[in-house]
């Protein structure tokens, strides 16, 4: 292992290039913002899609990046579960 004395960590956050992504992230926040002004359930259902696409391709959960597939859907569906805290009847 050669040592580096001179080298420096350098660490690279997130950025946004693409533009769709970009303005529904700015109609998730307006969102965000009208569910806490009048005191409603804020699901961020990009947060659980970015979750997802850490361990998979954007195209395993929607062919067009809009229309999600039934992976997309069930992604949407545990986010919604999870934000009215739905609990299952224990069987």
């Amino acid at each position: 292992m050669l040592l580096q004395p001179q080298a420096k960590l350098v660490m690279i956050g997130d950025f946004i290039t693409d533009a769709m992504r970009a303005r529904m992230d700015q109609y998730g926040q307006i969102v965000k913002k009208l569910a806490t002004k009048h005191n409603a359930v804020f699901v961020d259902t990009q947060a659980r899609f970015n979750e997802a696409l850490n361990h998979q391709r954007s195209s395993a959960l929607s062919w067009d990046r809009v229309h999600p597939n039934q992976v997309g859907h069930m992604i949407l569906a545990k986010a919604f579960l999870d934000g009215v805290k739905f609990q299952w009847p224990s069987t």
